[in-house]
């Protein structure tokens, strides 16, 4: 059984511990999706018995992420994480934890 990224990142560093609570984790995650362009959106995602987390989408020219509105917060933070991939972070600010976050999301992806 692999070792959760939130559980790792706990031990990571103490000063940063915060970071490792995954509701933290999703409002430092959306303070570094604004710093780049990337609007975060909340919506009911399901037809029929479908359902997805959602993702990384293009809507009128603008890059969302759109996230299932049920999502636990430890969800919500891999799915925004994932669609921060596609971002070029470095000239923004983002926190030691949710940068280590995203080296290990993307070496997991």
């Amino acid at each position: 059984m692999k070792t959760s990224i939130f559980l790792s990142m706990t031990h990571a560093r103490d000063p940063v511990r915060s970071l490792a609570q995954p509701a933290r984790l999703v409002e430092q995650l959306e303070r570094v999706s604004a710093s780049v362009g990337l609007e975060v959106r909340r919506e009911r995602l399901e037809i029929g018995d479908a359902r997805a987390p959602g993702g990384l989408c293009r809507v009128e020219g603008r890059q969302v992420c759109i996230l299932a509105n049920d999502l636990t917060a430890e969800a919500e933070a891999r799915a925004l994480g994932r669609a921060l991939l596609h971002f070029d972070v470095e000239a923004v600010f983002v926190p030691p934890a949710v940068r280590d976050f995203l080296e290990e999301l993307a070496e997991r992806e």
